[in-house]
């Protein structure tokens, strides 16, 4: 008889519940409620499109006084070494607007636009290795 695979759908189901302090989990409830700095933890059980720019956000800020909510990280965008969050000493309308507008989400024809610019860097690069090595 197989066993049946539980399907994880609430915290208290994580295997990491007791010891995780991530501040957004990705099976809670609210997530637009709550903030995250760069120097929390990171959920490492699921990886939805805000836990993977939560990690490349925390390899590439440098100001990690700033916050970032669960709308400027689950966006798939383009995460850059000045990228900066939010001033927790300021409002946060105005700012969230404005950071929102700066950081677009990539479009679907913006990636394979890229992928593809890629792919031909990859086989220029892969020409010039061979030429050199003759």
């Amino acid at each position: 008889m197989v066993d049946e695979v539980k399907e994880i759908t609430k915290p208290e189901d994580c295997p990491k519940w007791d010891t995780c302090s991530a501040p957004i989990c990705p099976l809670g409830d609210n997530k637009q409620k709550y903030i995250w700095y760069p120097d929390e933890e990171i959920c490492s059980q699921h990886k939805p499109q805000f836990v993977k720019t939560q990690k490349k956000i925390v390899k590439k800020t440098k100001d990690i006084n700033k916050y970032f909510t669960f709308d400027m990280l689950n966006r798939d965008m383009v995460v850059t070494g000045g990228m900066v969050g939010l001033d927790p000493d300021k409002e946060e309308k105005n700012q969230l607007m404005r950071w929102l507008k700066i950081h677009p989400i990539l479009s679907t024809q913006t990636k394979i636009s890229r992928a593809n610019r890629m792919k031909k860097n990859m086989q220029t690069c892969g020409e010039i290795s061979k030429k050199s090595s003759n």
